[in-house]
């Protein structure tokens, strides 16, 4: 007597018999259906915030630095408008001008970069950043 198949018998039969009550009962069906969506939403869920985060961690950097750019362009702006802005209604459209074409969604926003988070389209900063070399040079460094 061979204990080893003995053994193997009774759980290849019982597994067996418990197939076919299985494939039978409505509820360990609708069970086995909740449990395998619920396991592919979690791993869709899983890879989605993978993905976001790989994204953020390589595109945060480029950010940042254009977050840096357009503040100093906006700093520079509102600093000479201070000073020099009522004696210079150009000076102050184009500040508000300013405000309104560097808002940072609009500077962050997709169609300004490749599918590789490269800046593609950087013509709004260095137009703002000319405007506000010539206005330093026309107050500041005289």
């Amino acid at each position: 007597m061979d204990i080893n198949n003995d053994v193997n018998e009774i759980w290849d039969d019982a597994n067996h018999n418990n197939d076919q009550s299985f494939e039978k009962n409505p509820d360990l069906i609708n069970l086995q259906e909740k449990h395998r969506k619920r396991g592919y939403l979690d791993g869709i869920v899983s890879a989605k915030e993978e993905k976001l985060q790989d994204g953020f961690d390589s595109a945060y950097p480029v950010g940042a630095a254009l977050g840096k750019e357009v503040g100093e362009i906006i700093g520079t702006l509102q600093f000479l408008t201070n000073l020099y802005g009522e004696k210079d209604p150009n000076l102050q459209s184009d500040f508000k001008l300013c405000i309104k074409e560097c808002y940072i969604g609009k500077i962050l926003s997709n169609a300004n970069f490749n599918h590789e988070y490269e800046l593609q389209n950087k013509i709004i900063i260095d137009k703002w950043q000319k405007v506000g070399k010539d206005y330093l040079e026309k107050y500041i460094n005289k």
